[in-house]
């Protein structure tokens, strides 16, 4: 009963949240308000706070993530995370119940995620929708240090997209670093962001596309170099490389689980085919159509090479407000209602269902999230 009250939940708090997005939207556009209130933003964060709730109180088991996060709340020792660390102290002074900090790290990350989505100039509320679609919401339920990174990642984005001044590139290198402060995957902003800010671009959208490919296939050497070479200089920043290094060891290599993760990511090759056959068109439209291109291809090269490497594919959480921006912008440019179903279908209708099976199975298999 609780499976089908947490997955009725889940859909009905995302059609709210899109109706209340598309509310205020529809104001931002007449220059009456802001893209999305204030207000909004807390009532959306609250809704899913209050899905956290629902889905992982009946919880007939707590390990993994979750049971390391208690470990690192109740002080049986340190989590491998600054970020978290701070988060952790601030929430002590005022309770020791750790399920409290569960509760409110998916509203803290929803509501800076929010933010992010208000800021830049390239959201609307389907921008919203297709993020609320993925697992993103979810994750923060489990995965704590990687969801604060994710939200100040896209944050990080967002700025980087808008206009590009002296302020926005300080605001990106503050939330670039404060979304590795949380979780190393965040490494890969540094370049991206560089790419991003840059004024004028002698290369083009293939040249860094394939310089970030490389980057990531070659993450791990790259790190290992930099360990050795800050273990000299700052041995902090080389102890927090090797135990990002040693935490996904064990996920390297060619397993079943790992075709099944790449296999998910079908969503993201059809918005970066659609987007790629779409550039010609859009590209005279929007500045930034090919930052949000590269993005995108970024992200599902990620999931792409999860066959190789399991661990890889959570790069993609960092990009998804920024593939949703894209999914906006393409369609846009679909005239026919039976392109825009097949669309749908194929990107939030499949991302959709994973999210529901995400749920359904975390039931299913322990009694809760």
């Amino acid at each position: 009963m609780i499976f089908i009250v947490s997955v009725a939940y889940y859909i009905i708090a995302t059609v709210i949240s899109y109706l209340i997005a598309k509310k205020d939207y529809k104001r931002f556009i007449k220059n009456k308000g802001p893209k999305l209130t204030i207000i909004s933003v807390i009532i959306i964060s609250l809704l899913y706070g209050l899905f956290n709730i629902i889905a992982t109180k009946t919880s007939s088991v707590i390990g993994g993530d979750r049971q390391n996060y208690i470990y690192d709340y109740t002080g049986v020792r340190s989590s491998s995370s600054d970020g978290l660390n701070l988060v952790i102290s601030f929430f002590n002074i005022f309770t020791n119940d750790y399920l409290v900090f569960f509760y409110a790290s998916t509203i803290i990350v929803v509501f800076i995620t929010l933010l992010a989505y208000r800021i830049s100039e390239h959201t609307t509320p389907k921008t919203l929708l297709f993020l609320l679609c993925t697992q993103y919401v979810s994750f923060t339920l489990s995965v704590l240090k990687q969801s604060y990174a994710n939200a100040f990642a896209a944050l990080s984005i967002s700025v980087a997209l808008n206009e590009k001044t002296t302020k926005n590139k300080i605001l990106c290198a503050i939330f670039v670093y404060l979304s590795i402060l949380f979780h190393h995957t965040a490494f890969i902003l540094i370049p991206i962001c560089i790419i991003l800010c840059k004024k004028q671009r002698k290369r083009s959208l293939y040249f860094y596309l394939t310089a970030i490919i490389l980057f990531i296939i070659f993450l791990e050497p790259i790190l290992t170099i930099t360990s050795n070479i800050s273990s000299h200089i700052a041995p902090v920043i080389s102890v927090k490389i090797n135990s990002y290094l040693l935490e996904n060891a064990t996920e390297s290599g060619l397993r079943p689980e790992n075709l099944t993760t790449a296999i998910k990511g079908i969503p993201f090759y059809v918005l970066t085919i659609a987007g790629f056959m779409s550039r010609k068109k859009l590209l005279k439209e929007q500045t930034r159509y090919d930052d949000l291109l590269f993005l995108c291809s970024i992200l599902s090269v990620s999931y792409l090479l999860t066959v190789f490497n399991g661990w890889i594919y959570r790069f993609s959480y960092i990009f998804l407000l920024s593939a949703g921006m894209l999914y906006t912008y393409i369609r846009s440019t679909l005239n026919k209602k039976t392109n825009i179903c097949i669309f749908s279908i194929l990107t939030i209708g499949i991302l959709s269902y994973l999210t529901i099976r995400y749920i359904a199975l975390s039931f299913l298999l322990y009694g809760g999230i």
